[in-house]
């Protein structure tokens, strides 16, 4: 019934398509890690009028589940987005599940300020770019604070990530480059509290006291992108082979070898975004 139900959602919505600025999109990958098979599948439909937009992201991954909904405007010069919607990973943190927020920006003499409510947490991030550095500061209530700093200098871009709460700070240093073609990169995580990360070191926790670390090389040949990593968390080596393809039409292949100290890990994902 549930998925009678959505169908016609959708259906009726792509009928009035021809009358009103609606839009449907989605992705979906299909993967398979040593044999065991995985899916996952989203569709995403928006409406616009005028300044104002709505967006409903739908899980298809067996439960029809509506993720995200939230409503995006613009009220002179000041943005306001409303509903639920997952938070963002990062080197120093997961995403989060997907709850209800309130945030209110605007910006002024290249000074961005933004304020966040999420069910009654709120917060205040001020951001800018000075002297060709571009740099974020969030404060929360509850005194804790989130920081970033990007630039580029001689040729290699330089992130600084950090997050302090209860005077423990945790940190994320990144430096890329491009030689001749291919992209190296270097990402360092030390932890001084209890944090998730999903980056590009890949997506693990750490305690109080550990690291994390990746160098990398990434580069095209012959239409695939191929890369090579040398991933150290918590003490733990292990090494990582990529390979991607553009099959076209907005197909994509991947393939990552994974040789830890214990076991090796071969997965293939098809992934499609429509």
């Amino acid at each position: 019934m549930k998925k009678q139900l959505l169908i016609a959602a959708v259906a009726a919505t792509m009928t009035m398509a021809t009358t009103a600025d609606v839009s449907i999109t989605g992705s979906a990958a299909f993967k398979t890690t040593d044999g065991v098979y995985s899916h996952e599948a989203d569709l995403v439909v928006s409406g616009t009028s005028g300044d104002t937009s709505v967006t409903m992201n739908i899980s298809l991954d067996g439960t029809f589940e509506i993720e995200d909904l939230y409503l995006k405007t613009s009220i002179a010069g000041v943005d306001i987005k409303m509903g639920q919607w997952e938070g963002s990973s990062s080197e120093l943190g997961a995403s989060s599940a997907a709850s209800e927020k309130l945030v209110v920006s605007t910006s002024f003499g290249g000074i961005s300020i933004a304020y966040k409510d999420t069910n009654g947490a709120n917060s205040t991030t001020i951001g800018g770019e000075f002297g060709g550095i571009t740099v974020s500061h969030e404060i929360n209530q509850d005194s804790s604070t989130e920081t970033t700093a990007s630039g580029s200098m001689g040729g290699v871009n330089v992130d600084v990530h950090t997050t302090e709460a209860a005077g423990k700070t945790n940190t994320a240093f990144t430096l890329s480059t491009e030689i001749q073609g291919a992209t190296l990169t270097y990402v360092q995580i030390d932890a001084d509290a209890n944090m998730d990360s999903d980056g590009y070191v890949g997506e693990f926790s750490l305690t109080a006291g550990q690291s994390a670390k990746a160098i990398g090389i990434s580069t095209a040949y012959n239409g695939n992108t191929i890369g090579l990593k040398a991933i150290t968390i918590a003490g733990a080596d292990s090494t990582e082979l990529s390979i991607s393809r553009d099959l076209g039409n907005g197909t994509m292949l991947d393939v990552t070898y994974t040789d830890t100290a214990t076991d090796e890990v071969l997965e293939v994902e098809l992934s499609v975004a429509f």
